[in-house]
């Protein structure tokens, strides 16, 4: 099989939580988990059939603008809204975060967009100061179903289109 270039994707993402959070550092990673019951009956050495019983997808990167926005969106510390000083510790809810799309490179140099209808912070990032690399802060979110949408079509969607501008 020969290699087209063009379907070569390089470049770095941005993700956005209603508005742009800023640059990243490293990947951004969207990890699929899908649980399944497997149907294994007596008498036969392997499964016959499988289900999908949980699926879900956690999404994980690393701002390399630790704004207190951010801080309060990756540690579960409120709405998003800047604040000085910010208080931190002992919120049991927190923000279920609509708008949430990373955005990186596709084939033949197109926009990729990958949307979740409803995201929820499930563990504060770690934050890293480092006079070498900066100051970097974890992130981690899990995707929520949505029953508002169609079936097949409850965590979001994923598009290329438009043509990859300078600074995605």
């Amino acid at each position: 099989m020969s290699v087209t270039l063009n379907n070569l994707c390089v470049g770095a993402g941005t993700v956005s939580i209603g508005t742009d959070v800023g640059a990243t550092v490293g990947a951004i990673t969207i990890t699929p988990e899908r649980e399944m019951l497997l149907i294994q009956p007596e008498q036969v050495t392997g499964d016959v059939a499988g289900f999908v019983i949980k699926d879900g997808y956690v999404i994980s990167f690393e701002h390399l603008e630790p704004t207190l926005t951010n801080f309060k969106q990756s540690w579960m510390c409120g709405d998003g809204t800047q604040t000085t000083p910010m208080t931190f510790g002992g919120q049991d809810t927190p923000s279920v975060h609509t708008d949430f799309a990373v955005y990186g490179t596709a084939p033949g140099n197109l926009l990729r967009t990958i949307t979740f209808y409803r995201v929820i912070a499930v563990e504060p990032g770690d934050y890293t100061i480092s006079r070498r690399e900066g100051h970097k802060l974890g992130a981690k979110y899990r995707a929520l179903f949505d029953l508002s949408k169609t079936e097949g079509a409850n965590y979001g969607s994923i598009a290329d289109v438009g043509t990859l501008p300078s600074n995605p």
